[in-house]
Order: C-alpha cells, then sequence, then structure tokens
C-alpha cells in the first residue's frame, strides 16, 4: 500500500498507542493498530470507496494518527476522539474524513466492533440530537463499508489523481 505523508505526526511509538488505547478503554484491533505503527495516518493513494449503489462513490481525503506527544492537537485520533465522542456512534472513533465531511468511522468496542462505516454530516448531526439513532445507525446517510479495517483497504481503488501526484514530484518517503 502506498501512502502519501506516511507517519506525518512522525512514527508513532508504541507507548503512546498504549497511551491513547488507556485513555479510549480498549487496546485497538491489530490490523488497524499495525496500519498506525507503520504509517501513522497519511493520505492512501488508493482512496476512492463505493458508499451504495444509490449513493456513490467518495474518496478518503486522509487517515488520521497520533503525535508522539501526550498533549492533543488538531486532525489527530485523540483530537478527534476528543472532540466527537458525543456525536459519534457508541463504541467508534473518526479514523478520517473525504473531502465533503463524511466520516469514516472504526468501531472498537461493541456488537459492531472492527466494522468501518462512513457517515454523513447530516447523520452525525441528527445522532447528536437523537440517542436512539445513534444506538441503532439507522439513518439514510449511514454506510457499512467493511467489516474489518483490513478489508476496507482492500475496498479502495486507484484515484486517477494519485498519478498526478508522483508526476508532481512527490519522494518514495512522501508515499510511504
Amino acid at each position: 500500500m502506498k501512502i502519501l505523508y506516511a507517519n506525518k505526526w512522525g512514527h508513532l511509538k508504541d507507548s503512546v498507542l498504549e497511551c491513547f488505547e488507556n485513555d479510549i478503554g480498549t487496546r485497538l484491533p491489530d490490523d488497524y493498530r499495525n496500519y498506525l505503527l507503520k504509517y501513522n495516518g497519511g493520505l492512501p493513494m488508493l482512496r476512492t470507496v463505493k458508499l451504495s449503489d444509490n449513493f456513490g462513490w467518495t474518496g478518503i481525503d486522509y487517515f488520521l494518527g497520533l503525535n508522539n506527544r501526550e498533549l492533543s492537537e488538531g486532525g489527530t485520533l485523540r483530537s478527534m476522539w476528543e472532540n466527537e465522542a458525543k456525536l459519534l456512534p457508541q463504541g467508534a472513533i473518526n479514523i478520517g474524513e473525504d473531502g465533503c465531511g463524511i466520516v469514516f468511522c472504526y468501531f472498537i468496542l461493541g456488537e459492531r466492533e472492527g466494522q468501518v462505516f462512513a457517515l454523513e454530516p447530516s447523520e452525525i448531526h441528527e445522532m447528536s440530537l437523537d440517542e436512539k439513532r445513534r444506538e441503532t445507525l439507522s439513518g439514510e446517510g449511514v454506510y457499512c463499508l467493511a467489516n474489518t479495517f483490513t478489508e476496507f483497504l482492500n475496498k479502495l481503488e486507484e484515484n486517477p489523481d494519485a498519478k498526478l501526484l508522483l508526476a508532481e514530484g512527490y519522494t518514495s518517503e512522501e508515499i510511504g
């Protein structure tokens, strides 16, 4: 897998990941842990995913990572978890977004553990107002994309713009 901006926040230390896991109250699934330890966020070259037959496709703009400091920093898993815990479904964390406000959620607890969902911004707003909707994931703007993080990564397809990024002179270090 090719990732632009791999390790944007630095190579993730095990101790920082374990501290985050202690704060959220669970160990992250191994496939996602391994991704974070290798890439710590970034922009996948293969990043287009089908939401549904009716809605069509979207592209993930970035995966969140963790900084190697204990303090929260904007745009990291920690900051999103701290700011969105009451907006997202119970047991889910924001792992990335597209350019239009769709949030990619990864369930780390509960009956949906390991699953990746996409949530439209209007659905997140409705969930913040309706606890039952948050629990059942019953809205129209909710898309179950995969049963595991690895399955989600395998569903990502090539973005035609990725070749343009290479042509613009990105280095192999930036691609990951």
